[in-house]
């Protein structure tokens, strides 16, 4: 094998400058071929690590806006939100005219909360009644009650059965043993 170098020399150079393929740079005109532009192992290093680093950047950037934005609304909507529970609102009719005292949203809150707890069922305009919220919580109370007591109910119908039978095995035990002829 003569065509080998001696030992203890490299095999391989490779430096930055080394070049690893071609970039297709420019589409060349209509008669010209198009132009390429040699890659190397220094310009693709840099291309990753500029990568990386314009990938940290924005996601950064991206954060640091997010968290500025999200802030600044959570100012505005605070203040929009206390301005409207506080201000004065009028009630309007259909056509939008003022009728009434001015009120407060948080009046009218309240205000439609106590009706709606406290209505009483009515028709629809099919003639099926509609339960208010006091019917329906007796209605769901009462149901989630009879499904917790039916597996106890059953359970302690068991225990009654057993236990009349062990006291009618002892009656009849008893009456058997004392009409039973003596020996």
């Amino acid at each position: 094998m003569p065509n080998l170098p001696p030992p203890g020399t490299p095999l391989l150079t490779v430096s930055w400058d080394t070049v690893v393929g071609y970039h297709n740079s420019g589409s060349g005109g209509f008669d010209e071929p198009p132009e390429y532009e040699p890659v190397t192992i220094g310009s693709q290093v840099v291309d990753v690590l500029a990568h990386r680093l314009i990938d940290e950047v924005r996601r950064d950037v991206k954060t640091a806006v997010k968290e500025a934005l999200a802030e600044q609304i959570r100012d505005q909507v605070a203040g929009i939100v206390t301005e409207t529970l506080t201000g004065e609102l009028r009630t309007t009719n259909a056509w939008g005219e003022s009728i009434g005292e001015p009120t407060t949203l948080r009046e009218m809150i309240a205000k439609q909360a106590t009706e709606f707890l406290t209505a009483k069922p009515v028709s629809d305009r099919y003639g099926n009644k509609v339960p208010g919220i006091s019917e329906l919580l007796k209605t769901e109370v009462n149901d989630a009650l009879a499904q917790e007591l039916k597996a106890t109910i059953v359970e302690a119908r068991k225990q009654v059965a057993e236990a009349v039978k062990d006291r009618a095995g002892e009656l009849l035990g008893g009456v058997i043993n004392s009409t039973a002829p003596r020996r």
